[in-house]
């Protein structure tokens, strides 16, 4: 019977401490673990120096005070319950490749966004009065699946906030026609500069650079080891274009001297080798074949230095890269 009182106490203060911030549900689970401790140490005594029949009477006294407990936990339970249902659903939409091509790295982006809302949910001191609603989408990473469900959000009315979305081109679509709705979009992925540009998409924010945005830490990084002299090399995708030409600018700004400025669409080959004629040592490059690019041509070791700002590659495509390499 001690051993019952004594885990009920248990598990009483672990609710206590979830539910700190409402006072009645913490002052009642305190309550509640005050009669566990109560309970077992009487029935622990009773065991140990009263009589046989006393210690049974008192023993079923404190299984009855466990009961007691346990109705006041399902009691304390069930407010919190009613106080989560009394809370005003705020719902934000999220647009993610949740399948097809582009789900190998979009999948769980929504799983992650209900995690944050459930940590979020259960506190007090944060939107106490709301409870975060996820209305998940999915976009396939493609344009115009994407201005469709962008579309859908604007007819249902009910999003207000935008998570996403995660790719750049879907991001510059539907981004054209929320300022007009005054819809803010947050995303984690996209990285297109012509998002920068506040007066076509003032409502949007991301959490992760640009992609020219790395021009800085290209020349910060050129003038930490004294490189005067580097080569360019990217690949030709509007992203890497935009970045690449950023870079060129930049390096002539800070006395950089660039000796080879050479783009790439599938296959680097014909790059590396004049990079090789050229004897460049230092490459600064925007690709997302790196692997395929460096080693294809053997320009790599301790001779060369290669400063990489890649993409995320497909899995398909990745897979005929390697396949390719091994025949």
């Amino acid at each position: 019977m001690s051993s019952l009182a004594f885990y009920i106490g248990i598990y009483g203060l672990t609710m206590a401490k979830d539910h700190r911030d409402d006072k009645r549900v913490f002052w009642n689970l305190t309550c509640q673990i005050s009669v566990s401790t109560y309970n077992f140490t009487f029935a622990l005594c009773g065991r140990l120096t009263f009589k046989r029949k006393m210690a049974s009477a008192r023993r079923h006294l404190a299984l009855f005070i466990c009961f007691v407990q346990f109705i006041v936990c399902l009691l304390a339970s069930n407010l919190t319950a009613t106080s989560q249902a009394r809370k005003r659903p705020l719902y934000i939409g999220s647009m993610a490749p949740m399948t097809g091509k582009k789900a190998w790295w979009g999948a769980g982006i929504p799983l992650a966004i209900e995690m944050a809302f459930e940590d979020i949910n259960a506190r007090n001191d944060i939107l106490k009065e709301y409870r975060l609603q996820l209305v998940a989408r999915d976009t396939q990473g493609d344009t115009g699946l994407g201005n469709r469900v962008f579309n859908d959000f604007l007819t249902e009315r009910q999003v207000r906030l935008i998570l996403g979305p995660s790719r750049s081109n879907v991001a510059e679509s539907a981004g054209a026609t929320a300022m007009y709705y005054n819809i803010v979009q947050v995303s984690s992925a996209a990285a297109s500069g012509k998002l920068s540009d506040k007066s076509l998409f003032p409502y949007f924010f991301r959490t992760v650079p640009t992609l020219s945005d790395s021009s800085r830490t290209f020349i910060t990084i050129a003038k930490r080891f004294n490189w005067t002299r580097v080569a360019i090399l990217y690949q030709s995708r509007e992203l890497f274009i935009s970045a690449a030409t950023s870079l060129r600018r930049e390096c002539n700004t800070n006395n950089v001297e660039v000796i080879s400025y050479g783009s790439f669409l599938t296959d680097p080959k014909s790059q590396i080798k004049h990079l090789k004629d050229i004897d460049a040592r230092i490459i600064f490059g925007f690709f997302s074949l790196s692997t395929r690019t460096m080693c294809e041509q053997k320009m790599h070791g301790r001779k060369y230095v290669w400063v990489i700002r890649q993409s995320k590659l497909n899995v398909k495509e990745q897979s005929k890269s390697m396949k390719e390499r091994k025949e």
